[in-house]
């Protein structure tokens, strides 16, 4: 109903021109100066954008780049050391009997070796006859050295009492004596448990 409502008004005769001038100003006007600038500022802009970003690929694409190559030679250091690994024959030398703690309760009893293949030291341990664990319970391995004991690690045992453990030997490392303990959990730094294994 509002336009029932409202007066009519005549419009102006130079109405169209108004509007069509405020949209498409003509050739010669300030404005049209201040548009070609605003497109010319915004085409500068746009080549500093493209600039920066084919700066951007460029850097990433060294990035990658050096990335692969570095991972190449990591590889090739990797593929080098396992292949002088598999043509060296690993040689056990030295063994150790573990005897039980327990002579006249249990016949557990286990052994000790390290081998050596390349440049690398390996101690494994070998145990059988133990009770299994209950709860947190672990066996803990220690390495004694003049009375100062150092874990080798912790394992468990399975159904038949069997329990295995590997420790890697680094050259500062010596011991004069083994000892495996049955501990409350793998957590100790020192023997809380008590001793099942030694030597």
């Amino acid at each position: 109903m509002l336009p029932y409502e409202l007066d009519e008004v005549e419009v102006p005769v130079d109405l169209k021109d108004e509007v069509m001038n405020a949209i498409f100003p003509p050739e010669n006007t300030s404005q049209t100066m201040i548009v070609r600038n605003n497109q010319k500022g915004s085409k500068k802009k746009l080549v500093r954008i493209r600039s920066s970003l084919y700066g951007l690929a460029a850097a990433a694409l060294l990035f990658c780049f050096g990335g692969v190559i570095w991972n190449n030679i990591n590889l090739r250091d990797q593929v080098t050391e396992l292949t002088e690994q598999t043509q060296t024959p690993a040689e056990v030398i030295q063994v150790y009997a573990l005897k039980t703690a327990n002579p006249a309760g249990d016949s557990a009893q286990g052994q000790a070796l390290i081998y050596k293949q390349g440049d690398k030291k390996q101690l494994v341990f070998q145990a059988q006859g133990l009770a299994n664990t209950k709860g947190s319970e672990a066996y803990q391995v220690w390495l004694i050295d003049d009375g100062n004991r150092k874990s080798a690690g912790t394992f468990h045992v399975d159904k038949e009492g069997n329990g295995y453990l590997t420790y890697q030997l680094n050259k500062e490392i010596s011991f004069d004596a083994i000892g495996i303990s049955l501990e409350p959990d793998a957590n100790g730094t020192q023997p809380r448990g008590k001793k099942v294994l030694g030597t």
